[in-house]
C-alpha cells in the first residue's frame, strides 16, 4: 500500500527535522525552518487524504514514541510538544 509507506517517509521526516532542531536550536532562524518544515508535513499528511483522527493516530503518535525512544522521557516530551504545536495549528 502506497500511502503505507509515504506515511512511514513522513514520520521519518518528522523525527529528523526536530532531531535536526535540537541539534541546532541555537542558529538564529531554527524556530522558523522548524516551524515550516512541520508546517509544510501537515500538508503532506493531509494530501494522503487521511482524515483529522487517522493523521494523528498514524503521524503524531509515531513522532512521539520516536522522539521519547531517542532523547528520553523529559527532552522527548519537549522536543514533541513543539512539533505538535506547529503540526496542529497548520491544520486549523
Amino acid at each position: 500500500m502506497a500511502v503505507k509507506g509515504e506515511i512511514a517517509i513522513l514520520v521519518s521526516k518528522c523525527v529528523r527535522c526536530m532531531a535536526y532542531y535540537h541539534d541546532y536550536r541555537s542558529y538564529p532562524n531554527a524556530d522558523a525552518v522548524m516551524s515550516a518544515e512541520i508546517r509544510f508535513a501537515r500538508f503532506q499528511a493531509s494530501a494522503l487524504g487521511l482524515a483529522e483522527d487517522h493523521i494523528e493516530r498514524l503521524v503524531a503518535h509515531p513522532v512521539e514514541r520516536n522522539l521519547v525512544a531517542r532523547y528520553g522521557n523529559e527532552l522527548g516530551h519537549s522536543l514533541f510538544d513543539a512539533f505538535k504545536k506547529e503540526f496542529e495549528s497548520a491544520g486549523d
